[in-house]
């Protein structure tokens, strides 16, 4: 190969420390998120509903068991909402009407959905994909160690009361 594109710095380190002979050709290259469909106005964001989303591809097995204990802890009011097999603009108008998304990450370098429900208003919680670290921080991102599904419902119950408190 010619050149190596990157969108992280975690996956720049890791391919720099397995293939040292080829970090002159890491080439560092940004993602876009298109704009005209990822965005919170202030008419979306006073119009959001107790819905909190998430993608159910990511780390299965934890989402699986981190709905059931969301199930037996959420307020009535709220309603939980996978993202799955949905068209990208039903994707982003789920985001525009949710409060929080769940981030399921595996170690993808920097997945695009915690960042899209970002910018249409969610307060994201959950895990970082390890590339997702060099944007995960308060007050939009809240990160959780993988597989630490009790602190993940304790954060999630928490943001879910002050919504419901403010």
């Amino acid at each position: 190969a010619e050149f190596i594109l990157s969108c992280a710095d975690e996956i720049t380190e890791g391919i720099k420390l397995t293939f040292p002979e080829f970090k002159e050709k890491i080439v560092r290259v940004n993602i876009s998120v298109d704009s005209r469909k990822y965005y919170c106005s202030k008419e979306i964001f006073e119009n959001k509903e107790n819905l909190i989303t998430y993608m159910p591809r990511k780390n299965k097995s934890n989402s699986e068991i981190l709905l059931f204990i969301l199930d037996r802890l959420l307020p009535k009011n709220w309603k939980v909402k996978s993202i799955d097999n949905l068209t990208e603009l039903e994707v982003a108008n789920f985001f525009k009407r949710s409060k929080i998304f769940l981030s399921f990450s595996e170690l993808e370098g920097l997945g695009l959905p915690p960042i899209e429900s970002a910018l249409c208003g969610n307060f994201v919680i959950g895990y970082t994909g390890e590339g997702g670290k060099e944007f995960w921080d308060l007050p939009i991102f809240d990160e959780v160690f993988s597989g630490d599904l009790r602190t993940f419902a304790n954060k999630v119950i928490n943001k879910v009361k002050d919504f419901n408190n403010n």
